[in-house]
């Protein structure tokens, strides 16, 4: 894969980080983006997950896992993916990395 297809993964991977980084800064209040809750209101397996993974990230696991458990699933699965890519991309360009095999076709 050459650098040119690339760079607009990482460039997402730059931004996703600069918002985390805002959104610590700011301490932005709760504010609803879920589709399925604005429209039925009823909530979604995956409602309250945006939240959990900002009080994940500020070290409040208390909060996190009031908001959705599957915070701990989820966290970890992502953070794995992304350094993955990232590491495989500099170092092993010759090897396909997770998001080059099952998502970024």
């Amino acid at each position: 894969m050459s650098n040119k297809k690339r760079l607009p993964r990482y460039l997402i991977y730059l931004s996703l980080l600069i918002i985390t980084i805002v959104l610590l800064v700011l301490d932005v209040p709760y504010f609803d983006i879920c589709p399925i809750h604005i429209l039925t209101g009823f909530n979604c397996p995956t409602c309250g997950l945006t939240r959990a993974f900002l009080y994940l990230i500020k070290f409040d696991l208390e909060k996190s896992l009031t908001y959705n458990p599957l915070v701990i699933l989820f966290f970890p699965l992502i953070v794995f993916i992304v350094f993955e890519d990232i590491i495989k991309g500099i170092f092993f360009k010759d090897k396909k990395s997770f998001v080059e095999r099952y998502l970024w076709k």
